[in-house]
């Protein structure tokens, strides 16, 4: 009995997998390719990883290996390829992986089996069977039109750069096997007034770039049978050349150096998705030909943008209006010559270095310095050498008895010393401690450098940001317009309402404008507080929270912004900081000391004297002519007498007090006016004083509101993205208005650049606080940022509870 429970047991376990297993039939997919890969040699895998991550749980694919087969890039291998799918017993769907396979395949009225072809270019220039309803009409036929329209294409090509002589490079297999085109191309030429050249290209670059005189536009179809060294000769020779040039293929071209490309959200992945999805459709019932051809589905948007590699803009002199910049997606539009990267600490400290403002008061400072030097000359040794050649007329030399000869030629020395003066002390004390008030004047000018430069730094960080979201909202209002336009097409919507888009976009590209000037003159005034060229370009490295020279990380700086009670501890403790390091009030002391000293000096002149040692050296060098000797004079009654005659060496020594009595008043004057300065010195240090710790207190609460204000802003803004989803999401379906849209998008856009700034807004917050405290320990060593937060870690110790 046991036997036959546990018999039966298994037998029960085991039906559901013979039911899944008997379930499951197995597919064979076969795929036609044009010719062996050249480029994209990837693609067959991914096709079949797509199909098989979709419904590899419903069926059981194969992609026999005999039957994914090419046609060796000639029409009748091709036809034969698909001849042979299309024929074989053990083939139960073909997949033309090939724009040359899927045009000939497409072209066929009776289809045996199911048939995919994702790789039609154009639909209507191709003329293949299209239905109203966007289905093929001919059954078991799906193909994908992936390409909008090559006419939409040139014309988008014609807004970037005009042009009147096209050159349109395509395979010569596709003119061999596309009959229309020569017809297509003369009807576009007389619609749009230019001429257009196919240009067949085989495997050679050369046949690429023998273009004809004139040609000055350059559209390339997939030109798959061109290696990728060959086709990068292609876009080389075409920008050396100035030539503009644009994709069919897309962003991948672009990248390797095409001006542009059309920018769907077609990328390739979703194209061979889209595949997949289809395959799965026809094994679950439904007729390929009744399956929609165009990419882009209902209710989803058709997106337009351009894509420009602006590399290759600024190498073939192309530049696009501003319009057509703005809707474009721009490859490298950062990679013109730029000279520099900077971060905060950097900008920082070139600015304290080169700042032309700090240049000039460094100046000013030396020459102040001098003044110690002028103000110290009048306490030392005074020292000159005078030489005097004398000529006096022959009358006056005679009657001078040899005191003044009619030539003469002397030479004399004068020495002074300044013994005791106490004005002249004063003097020299004053213009120290003057010194020392312009060299912490300096001090708070480079304080205020560094602030400017910080704030700045920001602001080109906000700016930038800024100029970002704004690009981004217009991107969001261009899908918008494409879903109204998809709206309309499908009869929910009016014309006013594709309308209000257009007029939103206008808008917005105005703002996007705004910002983009913005950031420019943000760049401009940090070139100009660097002393750098003002229109010099710089990257600039994001400075955000988690940067190490902000310490935000540190839960011991955080903590006191974040707890209330030690944000009153935190603030006491920066204000005594900010009194201590402030160099505004050092210059005030310094003010207050020459002063004092200088009170002391007007007291003193009225009692004590100026004492001063004087020295003089006289040599009579030569004399002649005549007086040169004493005559012989006599007086009546007395025998004639000589005069007395000196050497030709005379010196003098001289002790000098001096004490003035009575100046006109002179003495008050200058003693009140001394003493009302040092009193308007001493109430303007506590008017400074009281006016940091404003600020500092100030700055502490402000820096401890916009912290907080980080996280939220950033909760708000994905609360905001997330509704501004649902809504649009919404408004596809029809089932919101265009005025609910709008809040939305403006709320999200609000709500979005909130949160970029607040972290920014903290930042100037901090490096206000910083300066108003006259230490900005933020750009200094780790080891004094980390002594700075000891400090105040000590002081919260000492005087919490």
């Amino acid at each position: 009995m046991t036997k036959h429970v546990t018999i039966l047991t298994m037998i029960i376990l085991l039906i559901p997998h013979l039911v899944i297993s008997e379930s499951i039939s197995t597919i064979r997919i076969g795929i036609v390719r044009d010719g062996p890969e050249v480029r994209f040699k990837d693609d067959i895998d991914l096709l079949k990883q797509e199909i098989q991550q979709l419904i590899a749980d419903e069926y059981e694919i194969e992609f026999p290996s005999e039957s994914n087969i090419h046609g060796n890039w000639t029409a009748s291998e091709i036809q034969r390829a698909i001849n042979k799918l299309l024929a074989s017993p053990d083939i139960d769907m073909v997949i033309t992986m090939g724009t040359n396979a899927s045009y000939e395949i497409c072209r066929r009225e009776v289809l045996p089996k199911p048939v995919i072809a994702p790789f039609v270019i154009d639909a209507n220039m191709q003329k293949l069977p299209l239905k109203s309803d966007g289905s093929s009409g001919v059954r078991n036929l799906c193909y994908i039109n992936a390409y909008k329209s090559f006419e939409r294409e040139v014309q988008l090509f014609r807004t970037i750069t005009p042009f009147k002589h096209l050159a349109v490079l395509v395979s010569s297999l596709a003119l061999e096997m596309q009959p229309y085109i020569p017809d297509y191309v003369k009807r576009l030429e007389k619609e749009m007034g230019i001429t257009i050249q196919p240009v067949p290209v085989e495997t050679s670059a050369h046949d690429a770039l023998a273009l004809k005189t004139g040609t000055d536009a350059v559209y390339i179809s997939p030109l798959m049978r061109v290696s990728d060294d060959e086709f990068q000769k292609i876009i080389n020779g075409m920008n050396e050349k100035k030539i503009p040039t644009f994709s069919m293929q897309g962003r991948t071209e672009v990248k390797a150096g095409v001006l542009a490309c059309m920018a769907r959200d077609t990328d390739y992945n979703r194209l061979l998705r889209r595949v997949a999805l289809n395959v799965q459709r026809i094994l679950s019932g439904e007729n390929a030909g009744d399956l929609n051809v165009g990419f882009i589905l209902e209710n989803q948007p058709i997106n337009e943008q351009m894509v420009i590699n602006m590399n290759t803009a600024r190498a073939i002199n192309i530049f696009p209006p501003w319009k057509i910049l703005l809707a474009s997606e721009l490859i490298f539009e950062e990679s013109r010559a730029i000279a520099r990267t900077l971060s905060m600490e950097h900008a920082v400290k070139e600015a304290v270095s080169v700042n032309l403002d700090l240049k000039s008061d460094a100046k000013r400072l030396a020459a102040e310095k001098e003044k110690i030097a002028n103000a110290r000359a009048s306490l030392l040794p005074q020292l000159s050498v005078d030489s005097t050649t004398l000529f006096i007329d022959e009358d006056r030399a005679i009657a001078s008895s040899g005191m003044a000869p009619e030539r003469s030629w002397k030479v004399s020395a004068n020495a002074s010393q300044l013994l005791y003066s106490d004005k002249a002390w004063a003097n020299y004390t004053a213009q120290k401690h003057g010194y020392q008030a312009v060299k912490q004047g300096h001090c708070a000018l480079e304080l205020d450098i560094i602030l400017n430069t910080a704030i700045a730094y920001i602001n080109v960080l906000k700016a930038r940001t800024f100029e970002r979201i704004q690009i981004d909202n217009l991107a969001l209002t261009r899908a918008n317009l494409d879903r109204a336009r998809v709206r309309h097409s499908i009869g929910t919507a009016s014309p006013s309402e594709v309308y209000r888009w257009e007029s939103e976009i206008a808008t917005h590209y105005k703002q996007v404008l705004k910002a983009k000037s913005q950031t420019r003159q943000a760049m401009i005034h940090l070139n100009q507080i660097l002393h750098r060229p003002l229109d010099e370009y710089f990257a600039l490295k994001d400075t955000s929270l988690d940067d190490p020279i902000f310490e935000i990380s540190n839960d011991r700086f955080m903590s006191y912004i974040n707890n209330p009670v030690k944000l009153s501890l935190f603030e006491e403790f920066m204000v005594e900081q900010g009194i201590q390091n402030a160099p505004e009030l050092k210059q005030i002391d310094a003010g207050i000391q020459a002063r004092e000293r200088l009170l002391i000096a007007n007291h003193r002149e009225y009692w004590l004297p100026t004492v001063s040692l004087q020295a003089g050296l006289s040599h009579q060098v030569a004399e002649g002519g005549k007086g040169l000797h004493p005559s012989m004079f006599s007086i009546p009654g007395l025998p004639p007498m000589k005069m007395a005659e000196s050497d030709d060496t005379d010196w003098n020594i001289a002790v000098m007090a001096s004490l003035p009595l009575f100046s006109g008043g002179n003495k008050g004057a200058q003693l009140r006016q001394t003493r009302e300065e040092l009193a308007a010195l001493h109430f303007q240090h506590e008017s400074t004083a009281q006016k940091l710790e404003e600020s500092i207190r100030f700055n502490i609460h402000q820096a401890s509101a916009s912290f907080p204000a980080i996280q939220l802003s950033k909760d708000a803004a994905k609360a905001a993205q997330k509704n501004l989803d649902l809504i649009t999401e919404s408004y596809s379906q029809g089932v919101v208005s265009i005025i609910v849209l709008l809040d939305a998008q403006n709320a999200s856009l609000a709500a979005t650049s909130m949160a970029a700034n607040s972290a920014y807004d903290f930042l100037i917050d901090l490096m206000k606080l910083n300066r108003s405290a006259g230490n900005f320990y933020l750009f200094k060593s780790t080891k004094a940022r980390e002594n700075w937060l000891n400090r105040l870690n000590t002081f919260i110790h000492n005087n919490g509870d």
